[in-house]
């Protein structure tokens, strides 16, 4: 918090002036953008004060330029500045660069003149046919989900009800953005994690610093080496089949942690994973092992393809990358995210495009389509890659292999094969956040 400190200057005769009351802060109490320090604790922010207090004594440049597409909060920050000679303590700025004539600031224009200042906004409101797509699916999902639970068994409602609870984490992850309102707890309700401890490791963390060791929490997953960075260990030999294990059991998983062992909403959050994931082992027709093959068929099966749908986009051969510090932001989303090809209802619910997603946050679904051919042309017009997988299977047979290789051992990544980056398709040859 601010506070006020009296100093005592003097005048060239030596006599004491009155005391001057000067407004001091702490640098944790700040924000800084491009450099310079805010004070935001008066600030209202039109999607919510959740954002500030989980980013208060951090650098958010890089949320601010991809999130906005005008220079408007840059002048209402002006209000909010603090001089840099009152702050005590310091923030550590980002290592990033957004120069006017560099890829994301270029791309960026472009995507105004292609769109639309109109229409880029904060967060661009999603359209009636995506909002009957979401709809749709929530319905069907509850609806394949209570016969699965209380009827015979019929494979295909089972199948149904797999994808479905898969695009079901897809609508969760465009909750957390703010892009469907109404819909924040529904990945908490899909996969028992807090939304907004994941807006916070997600939206603060994961995005701003993609793929960067002590910042990315992505990078890491328990008895897994995810990346050269992370030593070696024996384990690490099975550890394909030690993630794919983990993710079959991610909904317990998740619930032990942020909410048995953390004491939050213990009996609500019992009740949701009962009633969401093993409600077929009590109430299913033909008994407890029935229930149980509902269980595994459409609970676990879709964790392990959620899981891997999220991996894929990062942890892969492709966007192996050091980083480089005052790199062109968008230049680095680009060299640590892949794409994959979808069709027209991607049954991940809309994580397919991850570039686009990475590099422009608040845009709906739809304009991420939209500006997908000119990202890519920017992209070449810089010499920059653009990974994209030919199908999610492609995605997640590269992340498997790339996740085998590490884990033969340090040393074995030289010998990585080539096959894995040519599978993907490319149009060109500081401090912990607070929670």
């Amino acid at each position: 918090m601010a506070s006020n400190e009296q100093f005592l200057t003097a005048n060239p005769g030596g006599c004491e002036k009155e005391h001057v009351r000067q407004q001091r802060f702490d640098a944790k109490d700040l924000h800084m953008v491009r450099g310079k320090y805010y004070d935001l604790s008066a600030f209202v922010h039109p999607g919510g004060d959740l954002v500030l207090r989980q980013s208060v004594g951090n650098d958010v440049t890089v949320s601010v330029a991809s999130h906005h597409f005008t220079d408007a909060p840059y002048r209402a920050l002006k209000k909010y500045e603090v001089d840099a000679k009152v702050v005590t303590g310091s923030i550590s700025q980002a290592q990033y660069s957004f120069d006017n004539d560099g890829f994301f600031e270029t791309l960026k224009r472009r995507v105004i003149a292609q769109v639309g200042l109109g229409v880029c906004g904060v967060r661009t409101p999603p359209s009636m046919k995506y909002k009957v797509k979401v709809a749709s699916s929530i319905s069907a999902w509850v609806l394949t989900w209570v016969y699965c639970s209380i009827r015979p068994i019929w494979w295909p409602a089972m199948i149904a009800c797999c994808l479905l609870r898969m695009v079901m984490a897809g609508i969760g992850h465009e909750s957390i953005h703010g892009r469907i309102p109404g819909l924040w707890h529904l990945f908490d309700f899909i996969l028992m994690l807090p939304s907004d401890h994941w807006h916070f490791e997600h939206c603060l963390q994961h995005h701003p610093e993609c793929k960067r060791l002590d910042f990315d929490p992505d990078e890491t997953f328990p008895a897994c080496r995810m990346n050269e960075g992370t030593p070696w260990e024996r384990h690490h030999v099975i550890q394909v089949l030690i993630e794919s294990i983990a993710s079959l059991f991610l909904g317990p998983a998740m619930w032990i942690d942020n909410h048995l062992l953390k004491g939050k909403l213990v009996l609500m959050s019992t009740f949701v994973l009962f009633a969401t994931q093993f409600a077929p082992l009590v109430l299913h027709p033909d008994g407890f092992y029935a229930g149980l093959l509902v269980h595994f068929a459409v609970v676990m099966i879709s964790n392990l393809i959620i899981l891997h749908a999220f991996h894929l986009s990062h942890i892969n051969a492709n966007n192996v990358y050091t980083f480089k510090e005052g790199v062109d932001w968008g230049e680095h989303q680009l060299r640590t995210t892949s794409n994959w090809a979808a069709s027209w209802y991607s049954i991940t619910g809309m994580l397919e495009m991850q570039i686009e997603h990475h590099l422009f946050p608040s845009l709906s679904y739809e304009l991420q389509h939209q500006i997908k051919p000119l990202v890519k042309k920017t992209a070449a017009e810089f010499k920059l890659p653009y990974f994209e997988y030919p199908s999610i299977f492609h995605g997640v047979a590269a992340h498997c292999d790339f996740m085998h290789r590490l884990g033969m051992g340090e040393g074995k990544w030289n010998e990585m094969s080539t096959n894995s980056r040519e599978s993907a398709k490319s149009v060109a040859c500081k401090p912990t956040l607070k929670s």
